[in-house]
């Protein structure tokens, strides 16, 4: 073998290991493009769950520093059960406390709460409970009489406040209704 074939040899294989090692690193390159695209969208995917599940902790920590323990007032403000002997109890437990007479105690019937409890129910609201009543005393025991019941535990409002007066005694006709869940 002359120098000449020699040389010729060697070039032939260093150009054929220049060409193999180009078009493998050609190949490379596009496997790991398309490996780090998918390994990217993984780690967008993952990012956004991370994000996600620190939202939902975050929620539930708020929960319940927040929420969970105003929930006991929530359900005894606005009960499951409409109950109007308990609404009755308290109007009469803070017109004795105020010092009021109280009189003419007039409960809805259970036909019209019934109607309302199922056309609550499918809204999505709140069940009224209607009570009408009269209340006397002095002008200041019942400005008293209203604040405390502005103030009771049960979700009430005053639907209508017909004032009277007869010498010194002034007469509240009230139409209150007391809410429940449906």
């Amino acid at each position: 073998m002359t120098p000449k074939k020699y040389n010729q040899i060697i070039a032939a294989i260093t150009l054929s290991l220049i060409l193999i090692g180009g078009a493998g690193y050609w190949f490379a390159l596009n496997v790991l493009g398309d490996a780090s695209e998918k390994l990217a969208a993984q780690m967008g995917v993952a990012s956004s769950a991370d994000t996600r599940i620190t939202n939902l902790v975050n929620t539930q920590n708020a929960y319940d520093k927040e929420i969970a323990p105003i929930l006991t007032k929530i359900d005894e403000a606005l009960p499951s059960t409409p109950d109007q002997t308990q609404i009755l109890e308290q109007v009469q437990k803070v017109a004795k406390t105020t010092g009021v007479s109280l009189s003419g105690i007039t409960l809805s019937s259970t036909a019209t709460s019934a109607a309302t409890t199922s056309t609550a129910a499918k809204a999505g609201g709140v069940v009224p409970l209607p009570l009408s009543f009269q209340v006397s005393g002095s002008y200041a025991q019942l400005q008293s009489f209203l604040a405390s019941v502005e103030n009771l535990s049960r979700l009430t409002t005053v639907d209508s406040l017909t004032v009277s007066r007869s010498g010194q005694t002034i007469t509240y006709a009230i139409n209150l209704s007391a809410y429940s869940k449906p």
